[in-house]
């Protein structure tokens, strides 16, 4: 399963759902206390690792502070720091008027504006 573009809620909500349903298909049959809590932080550890393996490149520096991260965050924790990062992207696509551009025509005569662009700031290349 990958991001594709989606938004970030969107995928962290069809993420968990597949797991719920993989969790209720393979229910665990440990006894142990202490065996169940080790397994059950495996498997969330390999979760994140799957969640973030699905991010598209836009997200791969706050993904690369999540893997380094001791001790690793649990599947929440880390879907909140993807969301923060991905709210950030959103309020950073601010339109800015561009600087007019003029042309010279002969010696010194100024004409009238060619254009006026509007750049898309998104922080992400």
């Amino acid at each position: 399963m990958t991001h594709n573009g989606a938004p970030i809620p969107n995928y962290y909500s069809e993420f968990t759902e597949i797991f719920q349903e993989l969790d209720q298909l393979n229910p665990s049959n440990m006894k142990d206390p202490a065996d169940i809590e080790t397994r059950s932080k495996e498997i969330d550890r390999r979760r994140v690792y799957i969640f973030l393996a699905g991010l598209e490149n836009d997200f791969d520096q706050i993904r690369g502070e999540i893997l380094r991260m001791e001790p690793k965050p649990e599947l929440d924790a880390a879907y909140a720091q993807i969301k923060r990062e991905s709210d950030r992207h959103g309020t950073m696509l601010v339109s800015h008027p561009m600087p007019q551009l003029w042309s010279l025509q002969g010696p010194s005569n100024l004409s009238y504006p060619l254009r006026t662009q509007t750049l898309l700031v998104t922080g992400l290349q």
